[in-house]
């Protein structure tokens, strides 16, 4: 039977999500060692706190490469709208989160209606204002 390799794992976030997803990787006998970007007071009982924001992709990605880290877990969606994904995909490291394009269907609301729109995807009626008189306008005008 092959001998079981274990990882480091770095989960990019500082709030209540990334403390849920490192209590859950704690129970796996295949991780050694938990880093959190930057991670907060919770986390730190988890593993351990790096001081680098989840938005500083580059350094993200240095620290995964200079670390050998076996996965990288995002989750806020801004590193993911800011590209993670798609700059760890190019220095060939693992990483769970969706692309920059994909994200953008949590990321981006007036991105995502026009999805809707042009698949056939039922949603609420949307209307996209790039001026705040107009809606204004919209909002005053519209059947209570």
């Amino acid at each position: 039977m092959p001998k079981e390799v274990l990882t480091d794992v770095l989960v990019v976030g500082k709030g209540a999500r990334e403390a849920a997803i490192g209590l859950k990787i704690k129970e796996s006998p295949l991780v050694r060692k938990i880093y959190f970007a930057p991670g907060n007071a919770g986390t730190e009982k988890l593993g351990e706190n790096i001081p680098i924001g989840a938005e500083e992709i580059n350094r993200l990605a240095a620290f995964a490469a200079d670390n050998e880290i076996g996965l990288t877990i995002v989750g806020p969606e801004e590193p993911l709208a800011k590209g993670i994904r798609d700059q760890f995909d190019e220095g060939g490291l693992p990483l769970f989160g969706v692309t920059q394009k994909a994200s953008l269907l949590e990321a981006s609301k007036a991105w995502a209606a026009g999805f809707e729109e042009r698949h056939n995807i039922p949603h609420p009626r949307t209307q996209i204002f790039r001026k705040v008189d107009e809606a204004l306008n919209f909002v005053e005008s519209a059947d209570p």
